[in-house]
């Protein structure tokens, strides 16, 4: 016995063949264990689970005979290998009457099972997919084209057309759920979006999926942003809570909340937030996700969806399954700066194109504004502000120490020392080979 396992060895003779067996078994529980080492004898080398050995040492590899005999054996309380080791052959032994099995109709079952399986699947597949009851008549060209145009038009004027989605694609804490409060206001308000884009105000409600920000901080900001409109919008704080989109079920409960509430734009924060499925990365689950989301939206008459999205390791793309980018309309970016205190917008997609521009933040904390400034201008006057401060707490100092003093890129650092010079603002002096600088 060795630490409360105890190791028993056998020895028996099957059809003139000699085999050493070998089981153990735990004091606190009396039952053999079902694995056999053969030391000697026969041709098995390695552990074999005793119902192999039973099959192929007396039943010449019949495992259903062989189930039987150890089944018989177990709700007997015998010992199998007690009894194998009595007899010097297999006829020694006290075989079990066997019951003969109809082969032929197991197969037949197992056969059934498996196409009800493959239909089953089949099935759920043109459920998550097809959506054959909304599936529309196609359109011959020539009588298309006979139809009287429908202007496009926008909810966010060259930003948002009208019943489109759009995702909001930022990194951490680069500033979605900030964007998603000024486009409230506008959605419900009206006004200018980001200081320059006219939205058509809802006739109707909006709905906020709140999976990000706590109760209390999402009503301190939603607060600040004196909405007029107040009993236009309903929010569903949900932060520590299951996703309305998960299930069957709470996705009708949910389509019936969204009739209720009479909702008209839905607006998710964010995506992780939502999709409770499985791996964000895989594009079968994520698209099933999607078009699931889209169904809701269509049987509960909302017209838009704007949702936040992660980044991934490249800023401008959503993080995970790349259908993410491929789904919406358009996608709105929100990027950092190279020193991190500024934050840029762009907008790519259908009809929708916006080149990047810095953002500015109003004295409230919570109204953004486009300033029509580049990166490379807003690199210039962030890093100024740093090279100006380091210059004063390090007069003459080396143009090396401001790249190695302060945090970014080393070229945007020596351009905003080289403007910062040109502009009369630091003093450059010569010191034999080097140079030194001092604020004027």
């Amino acid at each position: 016995i060795d630490r409360g396992v105890e190791k028993t060895v056998w020895t028996t003779i099957v059809d003139s063949v000699e085999y050493q067996l070998i089981t153990w078994r735990e004091e606190k529980n009396p039952q053999e264990h079902p694995f056999v080492s053969f030391a000697k004898g026969g041709p098995f080398t390695l552990p074999m689970h005793k119902l192999d050995f039973v099959a192929h040492t007396i039943y010449g590899g019949d495992f259903s005979k062989a189930t039987s005999f150890v089944n018989s054996l177990t709700s007997s309380s015998t010992i199998w290998l007690a009894d194998i080791s009595v007899g010097e052959t297999a006829g020694a032994l006290s075989l079990p009457e066997l019951p003969d099995v109809d082969f032929e109709l197991q197969v037949k079952e197992q056969k059934a099972r498996l196409m009800a399986l493959e239909i089953a699947k089949h099935q759920i597949s043109e459920e998550k997919y097809a959506l054959h009851d909304q599936i529309p008549e196609p359109k011959q060209l020539s009588e298309w084209l006979l139809e009287e145009d429908v202007p496009l038009t926008y909810r966010v004027e060259e930003l948002w057309p009208s019943l489109g989605t759009i995702f909001v694609v930022a990194a951490y804490k680069a500033g979605k759920t900030t964007l998603l409060m000024n486009i409230i206001r506008c959605l419900i308000d009206g006004g200018l979006f980001l200081g320059r884009f006219k939205t058509t105000p809802v006739s109707r409600n909006v709905g906020y999926l709140n999976f990000e920000v706590n109760e209390n901080q999402g009503k301190a900001w939603l607060k600040r942003l004196g909405i007029k409109k107040q009993e236009r919008l309903f929010t569903w704080n949900l932060k520590g809570f299951g996703s309305p989109l998960s299930t069957a079920l709470s996705k009708e409960k949910f389509i019936q909340a969204l009739i209720e509430k009479d909702i008209e734009v839905l607006i998710i924060d964010p995506f992780s937030g939502a999709y409770r499925k499985g791996s964000t990365n895989d594009n079968d689950e994520v698209k099933d996700f999607l078009l699931q989301l889209d169904e809701v939206v269509r049987k509960a008459g909302v017209q838009e969806v704007l949702m936040a999205v992660h980044a991934g390791n490249d800023p401008n793309k959503p993080r995970g399954a790349t259908t993410l980018g491929d789904h919406p309309d358009a996608l709105w970016n929100i990027a950092k700066s190279d020193a991190g205190k500024t934050r840029f917008f762009k907008a790519e997609g259908r009809d929708v194109f916006l080149a990047e521009e810095a953002m500015s933040l109003s004295l409230d904390k919570i109204t953004l504004e486009l300033n029509g400034k580049t990166r490379a201008e807003t690199a210039g006057e962030s890093f100024g502000s740093l090279v100006m401060d380091f210059a004063e707490k390090h007069p003459d100092c080396l143009a090396g120490d401001f790249e190695s003093g302060i945090t970014g890129k080393n070229s945007s650092i020596a351009a905003a020392r080289k403007k910062l010079v040109k502009d009369g603002l630091l003093i450059e002096t010569q010191d034999g080979t080097a140079k030194r600088y001092r604020l004027a």
